[in-house]
């Protein structure tokens, strides 16, 4: 959804990710998700998109600027990774939704002139938690807890890898995900296992910092149709700005058997409002609304985590509030750094089989003639619970599964 400012007002695009909306509407915009070997017409603009803007794919030959093509190789992986780290986003190299995002925003930060970097280095160790899940995973869940790691010490995480264990495929695990356990934000953007059954997640300018410790969740969305695997991953390695790689052993997390089972539904429908104009000092603005069509059997609500992304500084909105069938569902919040505000309650909400309305509003204070869109990314970024399979469901969006982060 688009807001459009006037002169005490902040133009904004508020977007569940079922609808793109921009304020530049002559900008391509892109649908797809590509990754490494993606192929058509969306990896050419792309290519095309990252040339025009600093991040080069090639200098010269196959690539570059009017040699571009349709194949998502290496160096568009590399020219990618440049883009995310300027702009922001978690370097995983994947065209995903975040970073389609920040793309459609048509208003992307330039090439920074050196690597930005966090400005804090140390030395830190990891180890599983005392606490670690020991449940029966369901096939066809969301947001399902593999490991809970403590990181000790000083200093900023910029690299952690992790190694899928167990008897299970690699696409047992469509997405992976590193959270903050106390506040069950989520770190980073959707990891995939890759043929090696490794997942990385890289920041230049930082996934974490750990001043003392921090407790670290790996979660997962589990894939259909794959009960009677089992699945865990391990800690292999992790880097500290300002320090050489670490290589890990001994650092398992529990391997869970998958079984196979149906779970409760949830879908959302249209996301509404439609563009329009916000002025500078109202107070709360719907900027998120949809309705969730709960099935087979309740569920129970525990998080949800939305996005920001455009122009607008993130602190141009304040007092942000979840709304659940008109009741407001945790405390209010504020975007973080990184574009992030989630919503987390240690007493889950029930809700019954049938429509729910959900409402994010919030004050906005600043962001004259600036563009924003909020976003409900990821099925994981919302954590439902099957009343009776105790299970994260993995939500749809009118009938479509959602795209990786």
């Amino acid at each position: 959804m688009n807001f459009k400012l006037k002169a005490a007002a902040i133009t904004a695009i508020s977007m569940g990710a079922l609808v793109v909306a921009s304020a530049q509407s002559a900008n391509f915009q892109f649908t797809q998700n590509m990754k490494l070997g993606s192929t058509g017409a969306q990896v050419m603009q792309l290519q095309k998109t990252l040339n025009s803007t600093g991040y080069t794919v090639a200098t010269a030959g196959v690539g570059s600027a009017g040699m571009e093509t349709s194949y998502f190789g290496a160096a568009t992986k590399r020219a990618v990774i440049k883009f995310q780290t300027a702009n922001g986003i978690i370097n995983t190299g994947n065209v995903f939704a975040l970073t389609r995002a920040a793309l459609n925003a048509g208003s992307v930060v330039v090439p920074p002139t050196g690597t930005t970097t966090p400005s804090t280095s140390g030395s830190l160790s990891v180890s599983l938690s005392a606490s670690q899940p020991s449940t029966i995973l369901v096939s066809g869940s969301a947001r399902a807890k593999l490991a809970d790691l403590v990181f000790s010490g000083n200093g900023s995480v910029v690299s952690v890898k992790l190694m899928r264990t167990g008897v299970s495929n690699n696409d047992t695990l469509t997405n992976v995900y590193l959270y903050d356990t106390a506040t069950g934000v989520r770190l980073t953007d959707a990891g995939s296992v890759l043929t090696d059954g490794t997942v990385t997640f890289n920041s230049a300018s930082g996934i974490f910092m750990v001043s003392g410790s921090k407790t670290v969740s790996v979660m997962a969305d589990v894939a259909s149709s794959t009960g009677g695997q089992s699945v865990g991953v391990s800690v292999i390695g992790y880097t500290v700005y300002g320090s050489a790689a670490a290589m890990v052993s001994g650092v398992n997390g529990p391997v869970q058997t998958i079984s196979q089972a149906s779970l409760a539904s949830g879908d959302f429908g249209t996301v509404t409002p439609s563009a329009t104009s916000i002025n500078a000092g109202s107070s709360g603005s719907t900027i998120w609304s949809s309705a969730l069509n709960v099935g087979t059997r309740s569920v129970n609500l525990s998080a949800m985590t939305f996005k920001m992304v455009g122009s607008a500084p993130v602190d141009s909105l304040a007092n942000v509030k979840l709304y659940v069938d008109g009741v407001q569902f945790a405390n209010a919040s504020a975007f973080s750094a990184n574009g992030y505000v989630t919503f987390y309650s240690m007493s889950p909400l029930s809700l019954t089989t049938g429509s729910h309305t959900f409402d994010v509003r919030a004050d906005v204070v600043k962001g004259s003639s600036r563009t924003f869109y909020v976003t409900l990314e990821n099925a994981g970024d919302i954590a439902l619970m099957d009343s009776q399979l105790s299970a994260n469901i993995t939500v749809t969006k009118s009938s479509a599964a959602f795209t990786n982060a």
